[in-house]
């Protein structure tokens, strides 16, 4: 893998995916 294609893949399994799970935790947690 390039040096970016690494970077990505460790912000997409990482920062991405904690910041995902914030957003999916408060849209089911909000009232309709």
């Amino acid at each position: 893998m390039t040096t970016n294609a690494e970077r990505f893949d460790h912000w997409i399994r990482g920062t991405f995916a904690e910041l995902n799970t914030q957003l999916e935790e408060r849209y089911f947690a909000q009232a309709d």
